[in-house]
């Protein structure tokens, strides 16, 4: 079985995530989803589980916390304002072995009609530190490696953060997900991350696909705010997460890693941004 984790605030397009969830599944599929603090009324089904949060715990906690339910083989993340492809899960399964994680080709959505819009993105890159505006490591789309790409099963650098595949252990046993880099944002970065640098390997499969509807962000003097789901963290907080994950991947502190950070910038050398950078 698959367990698919979802997390929501505010989320208007819950229910139709949930939904095309199991109108698209080919095998069994459980859906775990956190209200992460709001209610709202979503459809029962046999195989869906609630988590409601009176106050917001955070994207991170929320999906430790469905991963601790889950109980399918495989686990998946997506964002709550999500459509599948026909038969996804069946076809992720086929191709992901256990130190894997894999991504589904990635469309955006056409909100008013609820479709999804064409428009690939297969390829994602970390961007560098030193590139202007950024303070740590993020998910940029990297429309460029499409020329060395190879195949329909094809390594990925980093991925943006919105769906995920592997095996529930693997999560697991990659230590779930890390609070310290913060409630929400860079999710990608570190499931990618602690993939390649413990010895696995992150993979697009372009044989399926989900759509992902684009949120904004809306930055005021105090604080940053994602528009879906109205996460209020203040700009020092933001700024903490950021740096713990810049010394904790650059200086190759994460306790798990078998390869270093300097294996990945090689892997995917060159990479748009990390030109003055010193690999060695």
């Amino acid at each position: 079985m698959l367990s698919v984790v979802i997390t929501a605030l505010n989320e208007p397009y819950l229910q139709r995530t949930i939904d095309s969830v199991f109108d698209m599944a080919g095998g069994e599929v459980e859906v775990i989803a956190v209200l992460d603090g709001y209610r709202n009324e979503i459809r029962d089904h046999k195989n869906l589980t609630l988590i409601y949060h009176c106050k917001p715990h955070g994207q991170r906690h929320s999906i430790n916390e469905a991963a601790s339910l889950a109980r399918g083989k495989y686990l998946m993340k997506l964002d709550a304002h999500c459509i599948l492809g026909k038969g996804f899960d069946v076809i992720l399964k086929k191709d992901c072995e256990p130190d894997w994680t894999v991504i589904p080709r990635r469309h955006g959505v056409i909100e008013d009609k609820w479709k999804r819009r064409p428009g690939k993105v297969d390829y994602m890159r970390l961007t560098c530190p030193d590139e202007p505006g950024d303070l740590g490591l993020r998910a940029k789309a990297w429309p460029e490696y499409r020329s060395r790409g190879n195949g329909l099963i094809d390594d990925v650098m980093t991925c943006q953060g919105s769906g995920w595949f592997q095996y529930l252990d693997t999560f697991w046993r990659l230590g779930g997900l890390d609070e310290k880099h913060g409630h929400w944002g860079a999710m990608g970065c570190e499931i990618g991350n602690k993939t390649w640098l413990s010895g696995g390997r992150v993979v697009v499969n372009k044989n399926t696909w989900y759509a992902h509807w684009q949120r904004g962000r809306k930055h005021t003097k105090d604080d940053i705010t994602t528009t879906s789901r109205f996460y209020h963290l203040p700009r020092k907080v933001v700024k903490d997460a950021h740096a713990y994950a810049k010394d904790l991947w650059l200086n190759n502190k994460w306790p798990l890693q078998k390869r270093d950070f300097n294996w990945l910038l090689k892997k995917f050398w060159p990479i748009p941004g990390w030109e003055k950078w010193q690999i060695q």
